[in-house]
């Protein structure tokens, strides 16, 4: 039996010996990532054949230290690797390890995991492997930056968990603080779970003063439904306009969230005039953000167009 037939298909790869000799000989993958290491070799060219390729081919997502262990792993990044010679990637190659010196408030663990995240969704299916292995080492990582007091990192934890992205297995969140009781492979979880997970983290994003993450836990109040809860979704959004910048997208979102309760009396009376008003407000803020640039709120903007488009119609019909 070979030793990778007794490591579960979920299991996170050990740093082998071969890392750690070259990160003793060359220095760790991210300095070598800032001389320009990623791209260059040693290696002869005419070494570099089958072999070379196949260890690169085989270069995991994430590994883990396992002599680094403390309350979190220390954990071993790889970027997909280009020759120049074809327009797909030719392997990966290590380029970063965290935590690698100071980060005070967890910034650069948090600018990490987005990377891996824009990559995992650059892959056309959630089903990828190598996407749910980019979801599982943007999950350490945000754990790194939340537990350093990153409020961003808790609500990209509660996507992460609200949308099951890591495909049932997780690090998680323990009762007594973040992290996972595993040291190489992440447990299960159920659904349940993981959707207590989310409200938890946005919970406490929602607690440090994140207006996003309290438009996040109106949505899943909303998504499980009933009275008291579309009421308490309703003051979510309350909450969360207040507390975002004016003008900002976050600040439209939250319009556009009380636009829907206004229109189907979610916390407050049904009033079709002030649901136009709120998506109204929501399509100004909203519009101005797409022309800047932030692409991924098109989707919201055109739901408040709809908005408008139906307010405006309820309105007349009601003449």
């Amino acid at each position: 039996m070979t030793k990778a037939s007794l490591l579960c298909k979920d299991q996170a790869l050990p740093v082998g010996f071969h890392l750690r000799l070259a990160a003793a000989l060359f220095g760790a993958p991210s300095v070598g990532r800032a001389v320009g290491r990623a791209q260059a070799t040693f290696m002869p060219h005419w070494f570099q054949g089958r072999w070379w390729q196949r260890r690169r081919s085989a270069t995991p997502v994430y590994a883990l230290d396992c002599s680094k262990y403390k309350e979190l792993p220390r954990i071993w990044l790889s970027e997909p690797y280009f020759d120049g010679t074809q327009d797909s990637e030719d392997g990966r190659i290590f380029t970063a390890v965290y935590p690698n010196g100071y980060d005070r408030d967890g910034a650069r663990a948090y600018e990490l995991a987005e990377t891996l995240f824009a990559e995992a969704l650059a892959y056309p299916e959630q089903s990828s492997s190598q996407g749910r292995d980019c979801y599982r080492a943007c999950e350490i990582l945000y754990l790194h930056s939340a537990r350093k007091g990153s409020s961003k990192a808790l609500v990209r934890l509660g996507v992460i968990y609200r949308d099951n992205l890591c495909a049932g297995r997780y690090w998680g969140l323990e009762d007594e603080g973040l992290g996972s009781p595993h040291p190489r492979c992440p447990h299960y979880c159920s659904a349940l779970q993981l959707q207590r997970w989310a409200i938890r983290c946005f919970q406490e994003a929602a607690d440090r003063g994140s207006a996003e993450a309290w438009c996040y836990l109106g949505d899943l109040f909303a998504a499980i439904g009933g009275k008291a809860l579309t009421n308490q979704a309703y003051e979510c959004y309350t909450q969360s306009y207040r507390m975002a910048e004016p003008q900002s997208c976050d600040h439209g979102i939250a319009a556009l969230r009380l636009g829907h309760c206004a229109e189907r009396a979610w916390g407050c009376s049904l009033s079709f005039s002030d649901a136009l008003c709120w998506y109204e407000q929501a399509v100004e803020v909203l519009e101005h953000g797409f022309e800047q640039g932030q692409w991924h709120y098109k989707r919201f903007m055109h739901e408040a167009r709809q908005g408008v488009g139906r307010m405006e119609q309820e309105l007349l019909g009601n003449c």
